[in-house]
C-alpha cells in the first residue's frame, strides 16, 4: 500500500486501512454538481421538470420599464434600456405604435410652439401663427388672421376650455391675453382679455373655476373669463400671489447659467405653480384665496415642467443647474396631493452616463405621463400603475431641433419639434402623431429596427461558471419579412448575435423556436449574462415589427464538487500487523481521531493513496472537509468490542 506504514489513506495527521464492505470495495471517488435547490427548465415536452444543475432565465414582462443595470428576480419585468420597443402592454414588446409626421407652416420655425385644447380643436401657437385641427393634429387650418398679432409679437403661453382659445403674448415693452372664440366652428376674431404694460409675459395658464390664471414665474394673475371682456384690472382680473421679483424673460427655457423654467397647471381644488432655476425649484398652490409654497425641492434640482394627473402633481428635469448643462441627470418626481409626501420616479438613461434634460411634460392615458428630453428628441412614458419608465420614440433631433410642446388629443400623442438653433427663419414645425399601444397600431412604414437590453445576470450563482446552451424563444407567429435576433453578452463582452428567426425558421408557424447555443465546436461559458432582442421589419416598407412573448436563457452548472465516500476500517492494531514500528492502535482510538475531526469543522488534508496501490509511496493529495460521519461498531460473542467500520464522505475545497 502506497502511504508510509502500509495505509490507503491519511486524514489529517491519522492514517487508515480501508475496510471491503459486502457491497463496495470501501472507497468511491466522484464528482457531484454544485445545486441549492430545484431549478425549472423546460424539457423536450414543454413540461416542467426538475433539475438542480439546470438553470433558466425566463424574460416573460417588460411592463417594469428601464433603469436596471442588473436583473433581479423580485424586479423581473425591469430592463436595461430599449431603443423604442414598447412593452408597456404586460406580457409582450414590439415595436412603437404608429407614427405619422406633419409638417405645420409657421412665421419662423425658431420660436417655440405651444399645444391647447379648446372647444374641442387642437391648436399651435408659435410666433405670430395660430392654428387649430379637428382630427387630431392630422390637418391645420390658419387661425392666425383672427388672433391679429402685429409684427415683434410672440405667443408664449396657451390655454383652452369649451368656448376657444386664450392666447398669451409679448412684445418688447407689454404682454398680453387674447381669446379666440369658437362659436360656430369657425374662429371668428379675438377679444382682449387682459393686457399690461410689462416685460414680464405670463408663461403659464390655466383655468379652475371659470376663472383663468396666468403664471409669470413669480406672480399669479386671477382672471375672470366669465366677465365682460377686456377685464379691469383689480376690477375683474388681479394679482393674487406674489412670490418676488420678476425673472429676466431672456433666460426662460434656454441652457446658459441663469435660464430659468415655469409651469402652471389647474388640479382639482387649485393651482399648481413651478419655478426652477439654477439647481433650486420651488412648487407653489393657490386654492382660489390664498397661496402657499408646498414643496421646496431638494438643492441641485432644476425643475422644468409640471402636471398635474389624478391627485398626484408631478415634476421633472435634470439635476444639476445650467451653468454646468454637460453634467447631471434628468429625473422625475412626484407628491400626491392629498399627503404632500414627495417621492422620486426614477432616473432617465443615468445607469448609462446620458445627460438628459428633461424639459417637457404632457398628461396622457389612464395614470400615464409623457416626458421628452427635448433637445435630444427621445420621449418617455412614465406609467404610474407599473412605476415604470419607458421610451415611446427616439426622434434623433438634429443639432438645431428641440421638442416644443407634448399635448395628448384623443387617441393620439402629439409632438411638436421645433429648430431654436436654426441661422435663419424657416417656415415648417414638424408634428408627429403617435397612436395606441394597441397591437394593432403599430408602425409599419420604413426601416424598422429596435431592441432592448435586459440587466446583466447570474442565475443567482455568482461565483459558479456556467455554459449557456441555448433559448427558449416564444412569439406570435411571424409574418414575411418579420424577423427576430437574440443575442448575448457574456461577462459584459461584446454582444453575440444567434441565428436570426424569420417566418421560415423551424417552429416558427407556431411561434416557439429553441436556439442552441452551446454546440461541438462552441462553449460559452460565464459567470455573468445579458440578453438583447432586435425586432426589425427587414427594411420592408408595409410590414409592422413581430411582437415577442418570452425569452428564457438556458443555462447549465459545470462547476462540480468533487466527493470521496470511504469506508475505514477501525480495528484493533497491534505491531505485528506490519504497519510500521509505530505503537498499537485501538479501535476506539481510531474512531475518536475521526469524530474529532468532523466534531472540529476543520479544513485538513486528504492524502489519498488508495488509486496507486501498486506503487509505494505514491498517493494524491486534497484539501478537504467532512461533511458525513457514519460509525458503525460490531460486538459478537462475549466480548465487549470498539471494533467495527466507519463511513466518512470528504468534499474537496474548490480552488
Amino acid at each position: 500500500m502506497p502511504i508510509a506504514g502500509g495505509y490507503d489513506v491519511q486524514l489529517g495527521t491519522n492514517k487508515y486501512v480501508l475496510d471491503e464492505p459486502k457491497d463496495s470495495g470501501g472507497y468511491d471517488h466522484y464528482y457531484r454538481p454544485i445545486a441549492d435547490g430545484e431549478q425549472k427548465i423546460y424539457s423536450a415536452e414543454d413540461a416542467l421538470s426538475s433539475v438542480p444543475d439546470i438553470l433558466s432565465w425566463d424574460i416573460t414582462d417588460w411592463s417594469g420599464g428601464e433603469g436596471a443595470r442588473r436583473w433581479y428576480s423580485e424586479d423581473p419585468t425591469v430592463y436595461d434600456y430599449s431603443t423604442g420597443l414598447n412593452g408597456r402592454i404586460r406580457g409582450q414588446i414590439t415595436g412603437r405604435p404608429l407614427r405619422g409626421t406633419v409638417s405645420v407652416t409657421v412665421d419662423d420655425q425658431r420660436l417655440r410652439p405651444y399645444l391647447a385644447i379648446g372647444a374641442g380643436r387642437l391648436w399651435i401657437g408659435s410666433g405670430l401663427t395660430l392654428r387649430y385641427s379637428s382630427d387630431q393634429g392630422a390637418t391645420w387650418t390658419d387661425a392666425s388672421t383672427p388672433l391679429a398679432l402685429a409684427a415683434g409679437w410672440k405667443i408664449t403661453g396657451m390655454v383652452g376650455n369649451h368656448e376657444g382659445i386664450y392666447v398669451a403674448a409679448k412684445n418688447s415693452t407689454n404682454r398680453i391675453l387674447r381669446k379666440v372664440a369658437f362659436p360656430s366652428g369657425t374662429a371668428t376674431g379675438y377679444d382682449v382679455v387682459a393686457s399690461a404694460a410689462s416685460t414680464n409675459p405670463w408663461v403659464g395658464l390655466s383655468i379652475m373655476g371659470g376663472r383663468l390664471y396666468a403664471w409669470t414665474g413669480r406672480k399669479l394673475f386671477e382672471m375672470d373669463i366669465a366677465s365682460t371682456l377686456p377685464l379691469v384690472n383689480q376690477t375683474s382680473y388681479r394679482k393674487v400671489y406674489d412670490t418676488g421679483v420678476d425673472l429676466d424673460y431672456a433666460d426662460f427655457g434656454g441652457s446658459a447659467a441663469g435660464s430659468w423654467w415655469a409651469d402652471c397647471q389647474a388640479s382639482e381644488n387649485g393651482v399648481l405653480m413651478l419655478v426652477g432655476v439654477e439647481g433650486q425649484t420651488n412648487i407653489h398652490e393657490f386654492d382660489g384665496k390664498a397661496g402657499v409654497e408646498i414643496w421646496k425641492m431638494d438643492f441641485g434640482f432644476t425643475g422644468k415642467s409640471l402636471k398635474v394627473q389624478g391627485g398626484v402633481v408631478y415634476v421633472a428635469g435634470h439635476w444639476s443647474g445650467e451653468s454646468s448643462p454637460t453634467g447631471g441627470f434628468g429625473t422625475a418626481y412626484a407628491m400626491p396631493l392629498d399627503s404632500l409626501v414627495p417621492l422620486h420616479l426614477g432616473w432617465f438613461r443615468k445607469q448609462d452616463g446620458s445627460n438628459f434634460q428633461m424639459q417637457e411634460m404632457a398628461n396622457s392615458y389612464g395614470k400615464q405621463i409623457m416626458i421628452a428630453a427635448a433637445t435630444v428628441g427621445k420621449v418617455f412614458i412614465y406609467d404610474a400603475d407599473y412605476d415604470a419608465i419607458h421610451l415611446l420614440d427616439d426622434l434623433a433631433n438634429g443639432a438645431n431641433d428641440k421638442i416644443g410642446d407634448m399635448i395628448t388629443h384623443g387617441t393620439k400623442r402629439i409632438v411638436a419639434v421645433y429648430s431654436p438653433g436654426a441661422g435663419s427663419a424657416g417656415t415648417a414645425i414638424n408634428i408627429y402623431r403617435y397612436s395606441s399601444d394597441e397591437p394593432g397600431d403599430r408602425e409599419t412604414v420604413g426601416s424598422l429596427s429596435n431592441l432592448f437590453e435586459s440587466g446583466e445576470f447570474d442565475f443567482n450563482r455568482p461565483h459558479d461558471p456556467k455554459v449557456l446552451e441555448g433559448f427558449h424563444v416564444t412569439f406570435k407567429p411571424l409574418l414575411a419579412n418579420q424577423r427576430i435576433t437574440i443575442s448575448y453578452s457574456l461577462d459584459g463582452a461584446a454582444f453575440v448575435d444567434t441565428t436570426v428567426i424569420t417566418s421560415a425558421t423551424t417552429g416558427s408557424a407556431f411561434g416557439r423556436v429553441f436556439i442552441t447555443v452551446a454546440t461541438g465546436s462552441n462553449d460559452p461559458r460565464f459567470y455573468r449574462l445579458e440578453v438583447k432582442a432586435t425586432l426589425d421589419n427587414n427594411t420592408t416598407n408595409g410590414v409592422a415589427q413581430p411582437i415577442l412573448y418570452a425569452v428564457c436563457a438556458r443555462a447549465k452548472v459545470i462547476n462540480f464538487e468533487e466527493v470521496w465516500d470511504l469506508t475505514l476500517r477501525i480495528k484493533n492494531e497491534h505491531q505485528k500487523s506490519g504497519r510500521g514500528t509505530s505503537s498499537a492502535r485501538l479501535a476506539e482510538q481510531l474512531r475518536d481521531n475521526v469524530w474529532t475531526l468532523a466534531q472540529a469543522k476543520t479544513i485538513f488534508t486528504f492524502l489519498d493513496g488508495t488509486r496507486y496501490a501498486s506503487k509505494p509511496n505514491l498517493y494524491s493529495t486534497h484539501t478537504v472537509r467532512i461533511e458525513l460521519v457514519k460509525d458503525s461498531i460490531k460486538r459478537g460473542g462475549s466480548e465487549r468490542s470498539a471494533e467495527g467500520a466507519c463511513f466518512v464522505r470528504l468534499v474537496a475545497i474548490p480552488t
